[in-house]
């Protein structure tokens, strides 16, 4: 058994999420742009793309998509999704903190709790630096973030799931710890793979996440020169942040120079 982020967990990412609304959720995204953004946007960068989700539904309503992310697994799951697709994207292994790819672009996004895994203050900081470095002074950023009142009113301590797929089921089993004097996380995966009952494959996942409250993210984003255009809940452009709101998403621009 191995501890490791989107090490062995990224083979079955996509079965975990196959139920995730992708389509929905871009949509949601173009609405976001299409009122934030001075100018219709080309060029879309994705912080933590994963195995691609975003990216192509994105790619296929016109967009030029480029992606980074630190697992070498989940890029080459995205690979091999481009192919079938049909979709041409540009895709970079790389650290958030640190990523170079001499382009600047209209709109950056990181979605799905990325940010929340920058949980040391120079991961997040090197992160916001890079993004702004890749940012023109039209861009927008967007990008999803745990909501701290939610977090530590109605998080779950154990959760247990079953997936099937053929003659296998795959068990994964979820512990999670709140720290709230640290605003971190810490949920440990356990996944089982059955075929008829016995068991052909057993490891582990430990994921370390930060949460944040709005005024914590804002006095950041300000400290990095950005400025907050909106928060909104995730999926509802026009809706307000309330106390049981999980994901929050954030719409911001660089300070004018």
């Amino acid at each position: 058994m191995r501890i490791m982020v989107f090490n062995r967990y990224a083979r079955y990412y996509d079965l975990f999420y196959r139920k995730k609304k992708y389509k929905r959720e871009c949509e949601f995204l173009e609405r976001i742009v299409w009122k934030y953004a001075p100018l219709p946007p080309k060029t879309i960068l994705d912080l933590g793309c994963g195995t691609g989700g975003h990216m192509i539904p994105l790619a296929q309503r016109g967009y030029e998509l480029s992606g980074v992310d630190r697992s070498g697994a989940m890029l080459k799951v995205a690979e091999g999704k481009f192919k079938k697709t049909g979709i041409k994207a540009s895709l970079r292994k790389a650290q958030l903190s640190d990523f170079h790819l001499r382009k600047k672009f209209d709109v950056i996004l990181s979605m799905f709790s990325v940010v929340d895994y920058l949980v040391r203050d120079k991961d997040l900081k090197g992160t916001l630096a890079c993004v702004g470095r890749h940012m023109k002074s039209s861009s927008l950023f967007v990008f999803d973030f745990w909501n701290a009142d939610a977090v530590e009113r109605l998080y779950s301590p154990r959760k247990s799931q079953i997936f099937r797929f053929g003659d296998e089921v795959l068990e994964r089993t979820s512990k999670t710890k709140i720290f709230p004097a640290r605003r971190i996380c810490e949920v440990n995966y356990t996944c089982h793979l059955r075929e008829k009952n016995q068991i052909k494959e057993t490891f582990q996942e430990k994921h370390v996440l930060r949460y944040f409250s709005l005024e914590e993210m804002t006095r950041l984003l300000k400290g990095a020169g950005f400025h907050v255009l909106a928060f909104c809940p995730f999926l509802k452009v026009e809706g307000k942040i309330r106390r049981n709101t999980w994901d929050v998403t954030a719409v911001v621009k660089k300070f004018d120079l």
